[in-house]
């Protein structure tokens, strides 16, 4: 896909700084930070120890949410919300060297962490490139790298201590975060064609549709096993009943055509999983 050029204005410093920071979605950012941090905490690391890794992977996402955008240019200027570039706040050479530099923060702080928080960095800093460059145009594909990458945060954050504890929970982030993502390429089909081809386009509408709800089901499905497993406390209990009930809410939605409520109601589910994860690991 080519990209255009994005027009200059008369943009001021302000704004310019907010479209740096908007170009890598920083609610998005402070999601994979807490995951991070509850990964660590769910290792048995303290919280000081677990800080750099945490905002090493919050950066590194930072750069991945702007390097998409960089490649996507196209495709974002037929969504009614004007992103940054698409705005014409950044141009694509600053664009650039805004994805670069997060990528580049992330990485240093990776390497202050521990040569395993450099590896599994590294992977995560080209794979998301690659995943944006080439794959982005099958989002069927996509979706499955970028729900790795949720769930590599936890894993991510737990590195040094007992990272296997992370498992379970990272495969919930997994599935449920697969599912958001397959219910919000069936909401946004007309918008991504021809430029991408998602599971709408391979399955239709009714089994791309039946497949997301059924990962995010499978994820509900998984939540009572770290607190059997002694992963987690019983402050994890009340928290991730209400996850699993709006995730399940979200499911009845999808499942009666409303794919991009559901979409919306699974980012709040995700936001009290994460919460319940973190009771989990600080109330026994």
């Amino acid at each position: 896909m080519k990209r255009g050029k994005v027009k200059r204005g008369d943009v001021g410093l302000f704004r310019k700084l907010r479209a740096v920071i908007e170009l890598g979605r920083p609610v998005n950012a402070v999601m994979v930070f807490l995951a991070a941090v509850i990964g660590g905490l769910l290792s048995g690391l303290d919280p000081v120890s677990v800080t750099i890794p945490a905002l090493s992977a919050a950066l590194i996402s930072m750069g991945a949410q702007a390097v998409n955008d960089y490649f996507d240019v196209e495709v974002d200027r037929r969504k009614p919300h004007r992103k940054p570039l698409v705005a014409g706040d950044l141009t694509l050479k600053e664009a650039r060297l805004v994805w670069f530099g997060y990528y580049l923060i992330g990485l240093v702080l990776a390497v202050l962490s521990s040569p395993f928080h450099l590896l599994v960095a590294l992977v995560a800093v080209i794979g998301t490139y690659i995943y944006s460059w080439k794959v982005q145009k099958r989002k069927y594909i996509g979706n499955v790298v970028v729900s790795l990458l949720v769930a590599l945060s936890l894993v991510y954050g737990g590195l040094g201590g007992e990272w296997g504890r992370t498992l379970v929970p990272a495969l919930i982030a997994f599935l449920v975060n697969w599912g958001r993502e397959v219910l919000k390429d069936v909401d946004d089909a007309g918008i991504d064609y021809p430029y991408k081809v998602s599971l709408f386009h391979v399955l239709g509408r009714e089994w791309a549709t039946f497949f997301g709800s059924y990962l995010v089901f499978l994820g509900v499905v998984f939540t009572p096993f770290p607190y059997l497993m002694g992963v987690v406390g019983s402050g994890y209990v009340p928290s991730v009943l209400l996850a699993d009930l709006s995730a399940l809410y979200a499911v009845a939605e999808a499942l009666r055509g409303n794919e991009g409520r559901a979409e919306k109601i699974l980012k709040v589910s995700m936001i009290l999983a994460l919460l319940s994860f973190l009771l989990g690991a600080v109330v026994r």
